[in-house]
């Protein structure tokens, strides 16, 4: 999924919109249709993605995540997290660590 984002962001402006199109209505769904059944594979979705603590996976997973989130609320599109609720509280439960919002609220603004 990261090279069609990537293709979206570096597009030509009269390709984007298609670009963006394909990538909300095929890609994304397919993408996060996997993270959904990845997680609920274990423990029915309601820890982490690898066991019951946290691990590398949940950040780099909650990364991108969070991308896909910002971006597809700055050109229009619902939170793509609506019609995965496993995926959303996964997303939720990052949320909620204290150093994570730190970091998110002292982070550069960008699009990647």
């Amino acid at each position: 999924m990261i090279p069609k984002f990537t293709a979206v962001f570096f597009a030509k402006e009269e390709e984007k919109e298609e670009k963006m199109k394909e990538l909300m209505t095929i890609i994304v769904p397919e993408y996060l249709g996997k993270l959904e059944k990845t997680l609920v594979a274990n423990n029915g979705g309601d820890c982490f993605f690898v066991g019951k603590k946290i691990t590398h996976a949940d950040f780099q997973i909650f990364h991108r995540l969070n991308i896909l989130s910002n971006n597809a609320k700055k050109h229009g599109k619902d939170d793509v997290l609506d019609s995965y609720p496993k995926l959303k509280g996964h997303y939720c439960r990052m949320m909620e660590l204290p150093q994570l919002q730190d970091y998110l609220k002292s982070r550069p603004e960008s699009d990647m």
